[in-house]
């Protein structure tokens, strides 16, 4: 297929993708709501953290840093409970595909209250179902 079959095959789909992001953020909200009711609470700091935002067609969650620790785990010098790190996540580790302690002696168990595989999932979900839904409202 040449560059030209290519972009007429495509046709308007990104006008009909634009502005899809306003669209998305119900999904959004119900999702922080879904993160903050699965997070550990010991004073709460995390859960109070735990924002979702669209920005144009882009998603993004964020938290304090120690909820992706929790959620991961981190391997001390004499164990090795950390869970290998989505490379989508932040802050990603510094050496490895692991957090580690440089001297603690032992790691935090892993504390799983975010996927985010499942919540990429949900967000692709959701765009096809709005692609559809436009798609059929423009034929």
């Amino acid at each position: 297929m040449t560059v030209e079959e290519f972009e007429s095959f495509l046709g308007d789909y990104a006008e009909r993708l634009e502005d899809i992001g306003a669209d998305l953020t119900p999904l959004v909200n119900e999702m922080v709501n879904d993160l903050k009711a699965a997070a550990p609470v010991d004073r709460g700091d995390l859960r109070r953290s735990i924002v979702g935002a669209v920005r144009g067609n882009d998603v993004e969650f964020g938290w304090l840093n120690y909820g992706s620790f929790q959620n991961y785990g981190v391997s001390g010098s004499k164990d090795s409970l950390g869970e290998i790190v989505n490379e989508a996540v932040s802050p990603f580790p510094r050496s490895g595909s692991t957090y580690k302690f440089k001297t603690r002696r032992y790691g935090l168990k892993p504390q799983t209250w975010f996927n985010i595989d499942d919540m990429t999932n949900l967000i692709v979900a959701e765009v096809t179902r709005l692609t559809e839904q436009r798609n059929n409202n423009n034929e």
